[in-house]
Order: structure tokens, then sequence, then C-alpha cells
């Protein structure tokens, strides 16, 4: 069964097992998928969660300020589902565990597992202690150390960075702190890629 991943920009991601499809905070049009995973609820954010949402009348999980947000913004109340760390569920075939985010807001991060393959969401703060997964979304925003502690946990085979050459760096480095054998993976936007080559 094919796995893919696919970069949508920002902090969006796709991941497709299948015929089934995820995505984590979708910033553009999809033409369709079963589940959409929000880590936080930006208003810029929601307008274009609330459009996929209704296109493709996927499941959304987000926390309960951002349920609220969605609603008022016309997605209909059976579609938006509140979560909170410490809670799982099961979508189309994904298993997803929402874990504490870094920030102290109402983030939220996610480890989502589906087709032998586990993600983790680089929003996670400290609750991710003890954590493992294949593959680390690595997000802009963590100083190296930060990075560095989090690979050391998670000790992923894969490490998905964007593409800003000081990213690029800090990642690098973090990955040789940690002394990991994580391969590091800059994909191209909109490109799907296969998680069985990668890994």
């Amino acid at each position: 069964m094919n796995v893919s991943l696919r970069w949508l920009g920002a902090e969006g991601f796709t991941l497709r097992v299948g015929r089934r499809m995820l995505a984590i905070d979708p910033q553009l049009a999809l033409p369709w998928c079963d589940c959409i995973l929000v880590s936080h609820g930006r208003m810029e954010r929601l307008a274009d969660v609330r459009s996929v949402a209704r296109r493709t009348g996927a499941v959304v999980a987000c926390s309960a300020a951002a349920c609220t947000l969605l609603e008022l913004l016309g997605l209909p109340a059976r579609q938006v589902h509140a979560v909170m760390p410490g809670d799982t569920l099961s979508i189309a075939g994904f298993d997803i565990e929402v874990m504490p985010a870094s920030r102290a807001d109402d983030s939220l991060g996610f480890r989502v597992c589906a087709g032998h393959i586990s993600m983790l969401t680089d929003s996670v703060g400290t609750g991710a202690a003890g954590t493992r997964a294949d593959i680390l979304l690595a997000g802009r925003q963590r100083r190296r150390n930060a990075l560095t502690s989090i690979l050391r946990t998670v000790r992923p085979r894969l490490v998905v960075g964007y593409r800003q050459e000081a990213h690029v760096r800090r990642l690098a480095g973090a990955i040789r702190a940690a002394g990991i054998a994580a391969r590091l993976f800059v994909p191209e936007i909109l490109r799907e890629n296969d998680i069985r080559s990668l890994l």
C-alpha cells in the first residue's frame, strides 16, 4: 500500500495511505481528504480549514476554541471535534494521539499512525517524553537546543524540514548533536513523496 507525504507550504502537510488522506494545517484548497488536524487556531488558518472541510466533508480535530471559531465560520458542528492532550481517536484508518504543544496557548501536537508508519508534528511539547515516531515534521520555530532534545527523545528515522537554508543547517546540526541516524529530507512544495523509499 502506497504511503506518501506532501508539503502544502507553511506548516501544512498531507499524509496519504492508499485511498485515505489526512491533512495537517492545510492552507490551500485540497480536492479531497478524510481528516484535518489543526495544531493552532489562527483565524487565517481556520478560514482555509473551513473551506477544505466544507468541500471534502472531512472531519476536523482541533482545540475547543478553534471548534467554536469554525462553527462561527459556518462549518457544521457534526464535522468538528474538540480534542485536548491525552485524547486518542481513529478516523478513516488513521490512529491519532493528541499531545501537549510547546506553546502555552491552545496549540496541539499530534502523533499519527497509519500504514505501519508513525509521524509526529514538531509542535509537541514536553509531553512528548518517551514518544517515538518514524517521522518528525520539524517546524521552523524551535532553536537548535530544543530540536536536539526532541530528536533525542523521538529518535525518528526521517526528519522533514523546510526549504530555508538556515533551517536546514540548524536541523542538520541538531541531528548530529542528538547522535541519531536520521535522514534529513527537504520536500518540494506540493510534490507527493513515497515514505517507504525515504525511510
